[in-house]
This record gives structure tokens, sequence and C-alpha cells, in this order.
């Protein structure tokens, strides 16, 4: 679809990823 909805859900994921 969007593409930024896509970023934006590959960057959300990454955060959460590093973080935990």
């Amino acid at each position: 679809m969007y593409p930024i909805l896509s970023f934006f859900c590959i960057f959300n994921i990454r955060s959460q990823y590093q973080v935990s």
C-alpha cells in the first residue's frame, strides 16, 4: 500500500527489537 505505512511498521518493530 503506502510506503510510509510500511516504513512506519518496520521502524516500530526495529525500535522495539532494539529496546528489548
